[in-house]
């Protein structure tokens, strides 16, 4: 069986949490593809007041966001409460000295 490439797999995992924050009109998102960043892949937008203003007057934060795509080929991720992921030291202490991130596996 032949799987997608790293890259494919990316943009897919990068596609899904897209198309999840487009349904929410306080949510918008800005995200590099093909690691264009050190340690993190872009930021989540959250905007105050729930009218539809995506624009500097109406942000409230931007959360700093990894995201990881994977090919479950045994299903041994599907309905499991928890995953467990190595983390290089090295992205621990820069997400530690910046704000923080959020992980999306």
């Amino acid at each position: 069986m032949c799987y997608p490439s790293n890259t494919k797999i990316e943009e897919r995992a990068i596609g899904a949490l897209r198309n999840l924050i487009d349904e929410h009109l306080t949510m918008g998102a800005q995200f590099n593809t093909m690691d264009k960043e050190m340690a993190w892949d872009g930021y989540i937008y959250i905007y105050k007041i729930n009218n539809g203003d995506q624009s500097k007057k109406n942000l409230d934060d931007k959360v700093p966001v990894q995201i990881k795509g994977h090919i479950d080929k045994e299903e041994k991720y599907l309905n499991r409460k928890g995953i467990s992921v190595p983390v290089d030291l090295i992205d621990l202490e820069i997400y530690h000295n910046d704000r923080g991130v959020v992980y999306f596996e």
